[in-house]
């Protein structure tokens, strides 16, 4: 009997796959984890992606707090690794296992002056500050060794996006309003609404927000020309709009998103396994209802 492989992939979130190692010939069970990431092949710059890019801009030039708040799912990570170009980044000394590795293209490099950090659910205040405070400090250490030093005495980082930030505890916000003051840098928070109820309670660092923005979900209308569109398929949805049987289907998966891009994509994946299933060549109406019902879908 075959062993089982010793590398196993867990698929955690639509852009991050952990791929789980145990050390051979090892007595001890503990694993040592390797972040990769890997992106659709296509980015669709949509309205609200045109509004987070002026967001981050403003944030980042005037040097403040901002904070995005949007639902589960509507696509404020990856705007902002779009925003950060952080695809390239695939040299980046990783925040959370500290993994160095070579950089390939100098030019994205020099331009690079924003860092997008995700703190885990468990971890503590100290961690999260270090961790931030590693990163970019080693993602400057890189600009200075691959291209020199930057024009300005200022650092090359001007802006750190939290991702997440709702797993921040009480603890991690002050440190985090502490760095802001002493490096001058801008900060933005990215999370659910409740993140707005947790720092409006805390008056020295509700005091420091200078923008507040809303990540809204697509709206019906922008969702029907997305699933019209011809980059459709290369957006890792995985169906095409020739196979659809009219206009009033794509209204009708369009209606049941809520303009929820991770909603879509679940329901894309629906669909193709109940097509698979029943020997189906088009997507009709009852596909888009079964595959919706399939699906816990929140108001």
């Amino acid at each position: 009997m075959e062993k089982s492989t010793k590398e196993t992939n867990l698929l955690l979130h639509p852009a991050t796959r952990y791929n789980v190692q145990t050390r051979p010939n090892s007595r001890y069970t503990k694993p040592t984890l390797r972040l990769r990431k890997y992106w659709p092949e296509a980015f669709l710059e949509t309205t609200e992606y045109q509004k987070i890019r002026g967001f981050c801009d403003a944030c980042k030039e005037d040097r403040y707090i901002g904070l995005c708040l949007g639902y589960s799912g509507v696509g404020k990570t990856l705007a902002a690794f779009n925003y950060a170009n952080w695809k390239y980044f695939n040299h980046f000394q990783n925040p959370h296992y500290g993994r160095v590795q070579t950089w390939q293209n100098a030019e994205i490099l020099r331009c690079a002056d924003t860092v997008v950090y995700t703190p885990l659910g468990s971890m503590t205040a100290n961690a999260v500050l270090v961790q931030i405070l590693s990163l970019v400090s080693n993602t400057e250490s890189m600009i200075y060794k691959e291209v020199g030093c930057a024009d300005s005495d200022e650092g090359q980082v001007q802006l750190v996006i939290i991702d997440e930030a709702n797993r921040l505890k009480y603890q991690s916000l002050e440190h985090i309003r502490d760095l802001f003051d002493q490096l001058r840098i801008g900060v933005v928070f990215m999370g659910l609404h409740s993140l707005e109820k947790v720092i409006s309670c805390l008056p020295q660092f509700r005091n420091r927000v200078g923008f507040r923005h809303e990540f809204k979900p697509l709206t019906v209308a922008d969702m029907t020309v997305l699933i019209e569109s011809d980059s459709f398929k290369e957006l890792r949805f995985g169906l095409s709009t020739k196979r659809f049987e009219g206009k009033d289907t794509i209204s009708k998966l369009a209606r049941a998103t809520s303009g929820n891009m991770r909603t879509l994509n679940r329901l894309c994946l629906q669909i193709k396994r109940v097509m698979r299933v029943n020997s189906l060549d088009m997507i009709t109406d009852d596909v888009v209802e079964t595959a919706r019902k399939a699906l816990i879908i929140g108001l």
